[in-house]
């Protein structure tokens, strides 16, 4: 450093304009030569600044020097101040106009940036110089007055409290004055506490960067500006991660989608190798699928940190890696081994459709995953017939890499839906089973056969049974939408009118045709023809004639929701669009009309507050009940209708499938369905049904088709309403199906009929006969507790009139309010339906039958009802053994000798 003399005397020569030696008076014209000396003195802050200069990194590289007049005139000059030097001389050139002149004299040392470091001002006094005595100098105060010079306070300031060990980190100083204001151009210089933990270096008047040696402590960084002026900033050395060791969790092998056992445990250790405490280390998985329980840890007083891997649900290697600041990351690897088969699913091959006995086209598919939706190779899938009858090409299977397995499967036999399940091995349903849907349709036209043959009608009039026919596959499976064609055989007698001529077969395979016989007598063979199959059916036209006889037409109207007749509903009779007879139910809810010429006609029935109600084709020939009608109370509100399809021979639910059709009013059996459903469950149900009466149809293969009166009220569901099915038997066969309402509770059926040596036979819950051997009638069960069914079936016929008789066994309430129906079909075709008509009395006698002749007699009463048939052969101890006795006299003994217990009231 350069240290020069503080007392250095700066000489300045006043020189005159004139060349008179002494000024004369006041003369201000006269100028006269001078000199004033001046002696720079520092205070002492300037002398401990001015030492330390070059601990700044500045230096004085020159001296300005200014005289001011007190006219203001000035002189000044700058002088270098070369190094080394210890004395400076000056001169300049002033003028004096009168001795003693006074001037302020300005003396400045500055940089070589021309800042001005020092300076002080004097008033001094201009000596005449005598050239030889240059008097005595005036002494000039010389202060710091450059940067930070009034500075009042100094502060340090860094990013952060902390300085990362090896690291470096910017550091500033900034002052305030003794108002508060900032102070510009502040110069400092710079130190550290302890220059073994960190050093400091100047990059600016006021800024440096402290730089870490790479130990481990605390240190003290201050700024000291040139008049000792102190500000200060307490740093700690945080040493960062400059490496990441693995401590363990690396190797392991585990089950794909599973935590390992053993954590990915890291340790965090600075440049020192020393551990690192309270760092945050970030795991993570590096391959796809893989996952890490702790994504972010920090690290324990022994800069420790762990986390628990996770398998990703594929076999194969997993990397996973730990990464903390710039460190390397730290990685490790671990095996998945594959997870156990957990799901099963459809993958192709579901809801085909097919020929019975034929392979599907396509394969049946599944994949098997685990838990994860991982594929899963090496399963067992294990292939069963669940319903259909149908055969998978192997029993058992196992599943290839991509987790898939597949068989191919033949139809069953049966034209219905058929079910095949795909079951895992090892896992339980529903996520070890899967269960494909096909639908099996029936094979090409087989066989055909019929039923309605055989029939006698007087020559011009109509069969009293339609003529039917059945189209079956070589498995016996009907077969829907094929088209039937009706004609008189070539040679036949006469002539009859088909009604269709051709038809085409319902879901059971079933057609039918109505025939009117021609005017010819004689025997006739009507012909059925489907393809290249033909059926025969040989009729009779008989000679006699008997002309149809008007009556009255009579009904039930009661409210379907409480059973109780319906006073004053208005019945209109219509024939066509031709009202013929308008008449109001009673207070029991029946009517009857005037008699009507015998034909076809239809009902509406009206009630105030009740739905309106129609019957079509009521067919009158002397006095006739017309089918009871149920009136629905009025709602904006649809409702539903359910129940079961029953056999009524068994009272059993009917398998397979059957398909029931929903339409408007009471005897509707034609015409676009309202509804339409299919089950394969027996129960069955019609959703969203507006409030009113309806005719509900079954069919199903193997049965006729059987028919209810089903009612819908609004705002509820309205279950119960079972169908019958009587199975389709060998041709000739007669099945009598009675039902009826819930009361009365018992109703029973009773037949009597010819024996076969001239006797007859009575069947009734006490002697239920027998289908296989005499008399070939039987009773196939006894309801007690309403609604039916009781079945009679008839399976072989020899000469001579059955009778078949209702008894109300409960008593009460009458019969003619238990809406009770006889349903007659002869060779498996509904031949006639009989109401239960009004009446008082506990015996309905219904109807005569002669081979294929119904005679109706339908009557209610407690006596006898005329009749052409015998007691004879039926002995007991209350009839006479000789004489004419009617079918009421055998059925009140057979009552009293064979009493039973019913739940329902005597």
């Amino acid at each position: 450093m350069r240290s020069p003399r503080l007392a250095a005397l700066f000489a300045v020569a006043l020189m005159a304009t004139s060349c008179s030696d002494v000024p004369t008076g006041s003369d201000p014209t006269v100028t006269a030569r001078g000199r004033i000396g001046l002696a720079p003195t520092f205070s002492p802050s300037a002398v401990a600044a001015f030492q330390q200069l070059a601990a700044f990194g500045v230096e004085v590289t020159s001296v300005h020097v200014r005289l001011v007049a007190p006219d203001g005139s000035m002189r000044d000059t700058s002088i270098a101040f070369p190094v080394g030097m210890n004395e400076l001389h000056v001169e300049l050139s002033v003028p004096i106009r009168t001795a003693g002149q006074t001037f302020r004299a300005d003396l400045e040392l500055l940089n070589s940036d021309g800042v001005v470091l020092f300076s002080g001002s004097q008033q001094v006094v201009a000596q005449v110089a005598n050239g030889l005595d240059d008097g005595t100098p005036a002494s000039v105060q010389i202060n710091y007055t450059g940067p930070g010079a009034t500075a009042k306070t100094v502060t340090v300031s860094a990013a952060g409290p902390s300085l990362p060990l090896g690291g470096s980190l910017a550091v500033s100083a900034a002052a305030q004055d003794a108002s508060g204001g900032s102070i510009s151009n502040l110069l400092v210089r710079w130190t550290t506490s302890d220059a073994t933990i960190a050093t400091v270096t100047s990059t600016g008047f006021a800024s440096a960067n402290v730089t870490s040696t790479g130990k481990r402590g605390a240190v003290t960084v201050s700024a000291i500006t040139p008049l000792g002026l102190t500000g200060a900033m307490a740093l700690t050395i945080i040493p960062v991660p400059a490496k990441i060791l693995v401590i363990s969790g690396g190797g392991q092998t585990g089950i794909a989608g599973s935590p390992l056992a053993q954590p990915f445990t890291v340790e965090l250790q600075a440049a020192d190798n020393a551990a690192l405490a309270g760092v945050p280390v970030t795991f993570r998985a590096s391959s796809t699928g893989g996952a890490v329980s702790s994504v972010a840890a920090t690290t324990d007083a022994s800069g420790r940190a762990s986390t628990t891997l996770m398998l990703g649900p594929d076999a194969g290697v997993y990397q996973f890696e730990a990464t903390s600041g710039t460190a390397t990351p730290a990685t490790v690897n671990a095996t998945a081994t594959p997870a156990p088969a957990a799901r099963i699913s459809f993958l192709g091959g579901n809801n085909q459709t097919g020929v019975v006995g034929t392979n599907l086209a396509q394969p049946v598919t599944v994949r098997v995953t685990n838990a994860f939706g991982a594929p899963v190779g090496g399963a067992v899938v294990k292939w069963t017939t669940a319903a259909g009858g149908g055969t998978p090409a192997t029993a058992s299977s196992t599943t290839a890499a991509d987790g898939t397995t597949t068989t191919t499967y033949k139809l069953g036999t049966h034209a219905q839906i058929q079910f095949l399940t795909a079951s895992l091995t090892g896992v339980a349903a529903p996520d070890g089973e899967v269960n494909f849907s096909f639908t099996a349709l029936a094979d090409i036209p087989a066989t055909i056969s019929g039923s309605g043959a055989g029939q006698h009608a007087p020559a011009g009039s109509a069969l009293a049974s339609p003529l039917g026919t059945i189209i079956a596959d070589q498995y016996g499976n009907p077969i829907a939408g094929y088209k039937v064609v009706w004609a008189v055989a070539t040679g036949s007698v006469g002539s009859a009118t088909m009604t269709p001529s051709i038809s085409t077969t319902d879901v059971g395979g079933r057609a039918s045709t109505l025939v009117t016989l021609g005017n010819q007598p004689g025997a006739l063979v009507i012909t059925a023809t489907a393809g290249a199959m033909l059926q025969n059916y040989p009729e009779t036209a008989d000679v006699s004639s008997a002309p149809t006889a008007p009556g009255t037409l009579s009904g039930f109207v009661y409210d379907a929701v409480t059973n109780a007749g319906i006073s004053g509903a208005s019945v209109t009779v219509l024939n066509g669009n031709q009202t013929v007879a308008t008449v109001a139910t009673n207070g029991g809810g029946n009517f009857t009309t005037a008699p009507l010429p015998a034909g076809t006609y239809s009902v509406t029935i009206t009630a105030t507050n009740y739905t309106t109600v129609n019957i079509s084709t009521v067919t009158l020939n002397g006095n006739t009940q017309a089918p009871a009608a149920p009136l629905v109370p009025q709602s904006t509100q649809s409702g539903g209708i359910s129940g079961t399809v029953f056999d009524a021979t068994t009272t059993r639910p009917v398998s397979g499938t059957v398909t029931l059709e929903l339409r408007a009013g009471i005897n509707s059996t034609t015409g676009t369905p309202l509804q339409t459903v299919t089950t394969t469950q027996s129960s069955y149900a019609f959703a969203n049904v507006s409030a009113g009466t309806y005719t509900i149809v079954a069919k199903a293969a193997g049965y006729a088709d059987g028919t209810r009166t089903g009612i819908s009220v609004g705002g509820s569901a309205r279950t119960g309403q079972d169908v019958i099915l009587a199975p389709v038997g060998v041709a000739g066969n007669v099945r009598i199906v009675l039902t009826w309402l819930q009361l009365p509770y018992d109703l029973d059926s009773h037949l009597t009929g010819p024996g076969t040596t001239g006797s007859r036979f009575h069947v009734f819950y006490g002697s239920p006969g027998n289908c296989s051997s005499t008399p070939f009638a039987c009773l196939d069960v006894d309801d007690t507790d309403g609604n039916g069914p009781e079945t009679v079936t008839i399976t072989q016929q020899v000469p001579g009139t059955y009778r078949y008789t209702v008894h109300n066994y409960s008593g009460s309430p009458n019969i003619d309010v238990s809406g009770a129906r006889v349903d007659v079909y002869i060779n498996n075709a509904l031949a006639r339906s009989f109401s239960v008509p009004q009446g008082s009395g506990r015996y309905w006698t219904v109807f005569e039958l002669d081979g294929t002749t119904i005679t109706s007699i339908n009557s209610i009463g407690n006596g006898p009802v005329t009749s052409r048939i015998p007691t004879g052969g039926i002995s007991a101890s209350r009839i006479p053994s000789s004489g004419v006795h009617d079918d009421v006299d055998v059925i009140t003994e057979a009552r009293r000798t064979h009493p039973k217990r019913s739940a329902a009231p005597r």
